[in-house]
């Protein structure tokens, strides 16, 4: 279903119904539940022009500016998580890209820095293997 079309108060409903319908068959409790979504992160801060002497500094590109990082991450309904996995854009994965990131978080690249199939793929094996 696409998502624009989906969310109108019949789909919302039936939606929360079938949940119901399953919490009660299957009685999950709420550190079984969880919660994945993935969003982008720009590596470049929103343009600004500030003028020191004749030097002009934030200016960018709109190359640079379409530079993300994607985070997959899930929650649990009791407020657990499962580390994050981080997504570059690059051809080749750096180890300086993992230094002091959060504990058990995986990293991977892609040439644009989205997530895709692969990614997805991998992220899941993660997930099966904390929970």
């Amino acid at each position: 279903i696409h998502p624009i079309t989906a969310f109108n108060k019949t789909e919302v409903d039936r939606y929360f119904q079938n949940l119901v319908n399953v919490q009660k068959t299957y009685k999950f409790l709420p550190d079984r539940i969880y919660n994945v979504d993935e969003t982008g992160i720009s590596t470049v801060p929103k343009e600004t022009s500030k003028r020191l002497g004749v030097k002009q500094f934030g200016i960018i590109s709109s190359w640079e500016r379409r530079k993300n990082i994607t985070v997959i991450a899930a929650f649990s309904a009791s407020g657990n998580y499962i580390p994050p996995l981080f997504v570059f854009p690059r051809k080749r994965m750096s180890p300086y890209l993992q230094k002091n990131g959060p504990s058990g978080a995986i990293y991977t690249c892609t040439d644009n820095g989205w997530s895709n199939e692969n990614v997805f793929s991998l992220w899941l094996k993660h997930f099966q293997n904390k929970v």
